[in-house]
């Protein structure tokens, strides 16, 4: 008897291997397999950055590893990569190595977690954001910068990270900053290159497309466009009541957490981090990806750490919520429901 109805995005499974071929996926497998391509007005792979079906396609050795299991191992390997950073950045901020373990555990047991596994550069922009501010915050600028070059052939938004990173070093500082010395030029250009990240896209698109907006141009067509942050609360009818409820909270969640951090007073470069991708991923237009999106904030799971740490009581409620809900996402995920 089933449990749960195939969803009305279903896809049939010829294998194991595509239980988790669902939505996104199946656009960066194209851009595995057959490259980029651009039609001006329809939805494009354009619109999906290159880092990561670039390493995809490097570690399937030319399609002599199956393209799919390629995926699931940059993945999996960009996920174990992160949980290494994020441990060391909340040893380093939260003073203990029990409360960086429950960091850990908190983003293991995110309820979209199945992203984090599935195709998706989700783990990979992950790694690369807390990898940027964990050697920032050890004042290795230039892996710092590079990671958020990464960053930057991962996902649009990360042109912002800059802001974070620049605020680290002057936290850093407190009070000697001087533009005449050429160490804070060498900084400064370190943190400008999420920035070049983006640009090192734009360039590519412009060189073959004729085109250098030609992402942005395809994610129109999704209509995914910056918008006033509180027009999607005024459009939810166009979602079905349980997608409605499911995005809805999943805002008030995470606004939550950041008061919390600000109440907490949690290190001023990962509120600012927070505030301003929360703030983009609201003016997107769009709900249905927030879940997904929020999960790669990663001061959230420290916020989720010190609430176990003064409330320790909460702490096993909260972790059979959240993975009661990671379960039902990858339920209807691989249904095809809409859980983009």
């Amino acid at each position: 008897m089933l449990v749960i109805n195939e969803g009305q995005f279903h896809v049939a499974s010829r294998s194991a291997l595509d239980w988790l071929n669902q939505w996104d996926t199946r656009w960066y497998l194209s851009i595995i397999r057959q490259g980029y391509s651009y039609h001006p007005g329809m939805q494009s792979n354009v619109a999906f950055f290159p880092l990561y079906p670039m390493l995809v396609r490097v570690l399937s050795l030319g399609g002599a590893l199956d393209h799919r299991i390629a995926g699931y191992l940059v993945s999996l390997g960009a996920l174990f990569i992160a949980t290494v950073a994020l441990w060391k950045l909340a040893r380093l901020d939260l003073g203990d190595e029990a409360e960086a373990d429950r960091c850990i555990q908190f983003l293991l047991f995110a309820p979209p977690g199945v992203f984090f596994s599935s195709i998706y550069p989700e783990s990979l922009f992950l790694a690369s954001l807390v990898g940027s501010l964990y050697f920032a915050r050890t004042q290795r600028w230039l892996l710092a910068g590079l990671c958020g070059y990464a960053a930057g052939l991962t996902r649009t938004v990360s042109v912002l990270l800059a802001i974070p990173l620049v605020l680290e070093y002057l936290l850093q500082q407190r009070g000697r900053f001087d533009l005449r010395r050429a160490e804070t030029w060498q900084v400064l250009l370190c943190c400008s290159l999420p920035a070049l990240g983006l640009l090192t896209y734009m360039g590519y698109l412009g060189w073959v497309f004729g085109d250098p907006f030609a992402s942005s141009n395809a994610q129109a067509v999704w209509a995914r466009h910056l918008n006033w942050p509180w027009f999607p609360f005024f459009h939810l009818n166009h979602y079905d009541p349980f997608y409605r409820t499911w995005f809805v909270c999943f805002a008030i969640v995470a606004a939550a957490l950041f008061i919390l951090g600000l109440w907490w007073r949690l290190r001023p470069s990962y509120l600012v981090l927070l505030f301003i991708f929360m703030l983009i991923y609201l003016s997107s237009n769009r709900l249905e990806s927030l879940p997904r999106y929020m999960s790669v904030l990663f001061p959230f799971y420290f916020v989720l750490a010190l609430i176990a740490r003064k409330w320790p009581n909460l702490t096993t409620p909260l972790f059979v919520a959240s993975g009661g809900l990671q379960a039902l996402s990858v339920i209807l995920f691989v249904n095809g429901y809409w859980f983009t």
